[in-house]
């Protein structure tokens, strides 16, 4: 479910919370971090427990973060599509999924089911190599 809500942190920089245990979400993010350049910050779950404490009540190993410096949190497929505008100026998903019926709903839907299947794939790259 697309969650907002606020909290205080200490960065000038958007702020992507990953979880670092995850394979998958290292391979997402190193084509992000490419994507973005040094626009976002990109902290693995356990580290951002440590430089900002407040974020100890998000569920961030189940989805991705991202925090604005205004203190905006989103998750999951919003999490995406606002980095992506943030970062590239890529606003047409956003767009969609702010404004046209169902899309949020379907972006959500496809996320979380990437998401639940993402340590499966680990597994599965694992046996194949």
């Amino acid at each position: 479910m697309a969650s907002c809500e606020t909290i205080c942190i200490s960065s000038e920089k958007p702020v992507v919370i990953y979880d670092g245990s995850c394979d998958f979400c290292r391979r997402r993010v190193a084509r992000w971090q490419n994507e973005t350049g040094n626009r976002i910050d990109f902290v693995p779950s356990a580290e951002a427990e440590q430089m900002f404490p407040a974020v100890r009540r998000l569920p961030l190993n189940e989805s991705v973060h991202l925090i604005e410096p205004a203190g905006r949190i989103s998750q999951g497929a919003q999490a995406v599509l606002r980095m992506r505008k943030i970062a590239a100026n890529r606003s047409l998903l956003l767009w969609l999924y702010e404004n046209v019926p169902g899309f949020r709903y379907l972006a959500e839907h496809v996320y979380r089911l990437v998401a639940r299947h993402r340590k499966q794939r680990d597994k599965s790259r694992v046996r194949d190599a």
